[in-house]
Parts: C-alpha cells; sequence; structure tokens
C-alpha cells in the first residue's frame, strides 16, 4: 500500500523558487499517488527574525499543503516529551544556535492533533488531523528518523512510501545509507534512485 508522502529536506538557506517547486512537485504526488499521509522527522516552523524574512526551511510547505487538502493527515516524530512543542497553543518561537527563529505550526493545536508514544496502538479520532509520535530513549543524530520509517511499517502497515527530498544533506545521506543495510525493516522507497529530489545548491 502507498498512501504516505515521506518528507525531508535541509532546514536553511532553500531559495524561495525551490520551496515553490517543492511545493508543487508535493501536490502532484498527492494527487497522483492518492497520498493520505504526510509524514515529517518534527523538524519546527521557521518564522522571520528582526524583520527579516523567516529562514527558508522544507517546513514552509506543510502549512500550504494542509490548506489546500483537507483530506490529508499529518504525522511527525519526536523524542519523548517534545511532541507538544510544534503544537500552536503549547509551543513558543525561540532562537536556535544557528540564527534561526523556529516554533510551532499554526494549523497544529491539542483540538487536531493526537501525542502519543510509538509503542501505543494507533487511534483514529475522528477530531484529528495529525499525530505527534513520541519515541523514548537517547538516540544518534539521525536515528529519530529511522525509528519513525520503522514505525510507518509496523504500525500503519504502510510497505512502500513516496519520498520527497527538499535538498539532499547529510542527515538524508546516512538515513538512506542505514536502511540500504537492512532494507526489509522499511517500508521500500527509499533511496536515491527511487526518490524525488530537489537539487538544492547554497
Amino acid at each position: 500500500m502507498t498512501n504516505c508522502l515521506v518528507l525531508k529536506g535541509l532546514v536553511f538557506d532553500i531559495p524561495e523558487q525551490k520551496i515553490e517547486e517543492a511545493f508543487e512537485v508535493a501536490c502532484k504526488i498527492i494527487k497522483t499517488k492518492n497520498i493520505k499521509y504526510v509524514v515529517w522527522d518534527g523538524d519546527k516552523y521557521s518564522y522571520p527574525l528582526l524583520n527579516q524574512p523567516p529562514t527558508s526551511t522544507f517546513t514552509l510547505i506543510l502549512p500550504r499543503l494542509a490548506d489546500k487538502f483537507n483530506h490529508l493527515k499529518f504525522i511527525y516524530f519526536k523524542n519523548q516529551g517534545k511532541a507538544a512543542s510544534l503544537l500552536k497553543d503549547m509551543g513558543s518561537i525561540q532562537p536556535d544556535n544557528f540564527g534561526n527563529q523556529l516554533g510551532p505550526f499554526q494549523f497544529l493545536s491539542l483540538s487536531n492533533t493526537v501525542i502519543m508514544n510509538s509503542t501505543s496502538p494507533m487511534v483514529y479520532p475522528s477530531w484529528n488531523i495529525a499525530w505527534g509520535i513520541e519515541f523514548d530513549g537517547d538516540m544518534k543524530w539521525y536515528e529519530l528518523g529511522l525509528k519513525g520509517l520503522k514505525w510507518i511499517k509496523n504500525t500503519l502497515g504502510i510497505d512502500n512510501v513516496e519520498y520527497l527530498i527538499v535538498g539532499l544533506g547529510n542527515a538524508v545521506s546516512k538515513e538512506i545509507e542505514k536502511v540500504s543495510e537492512s532494507p526489509l525493516d522499511y517500508p521500500s522507497g527509499i533511496s536515491k534512485e527511487k526518490a524525488t529530489i530537489i537539487n538544492i545548491i547554497r
């Protein structure tokens, strides 16, 4: 079954025209592949800093997808205790160590998002549009995404995904490398050959 779009990418310095390209490509995939779920690794939304435009991160397309496609459901992954930080009524806008202003998504809230542990049975309440899936334990910098991909296969029963990369960076390259070492543990579609890659030169 394929009804899942996994969105990965760079979190700063994506040219505006590439954000637009990513949005159009995502829309085409959603329409042609009958996508129901859009999944990402819990990267936050980017906000303006000192009257400057927001840092151009791939997550800028997420609220636009929510606005355009009212049938979509969103799933994101975070470490234990961190999922609520992406909700507008729980999270706050804060600077990181790299000059970015990051914070919650205005389309996600306590009233439409289920936060649950990765080991809990999946629930499908009628009121929600999103799930924040939390994973226990210490992890290496690339492991959250891998755990999330395994969760997609094991919990949702999705064995093939559409994999959209908005700028291929070190984290995604590492993820693809680790998936190739034990591909049966993950949904298919996670490779440079099968992914849709929007190339970005910074």
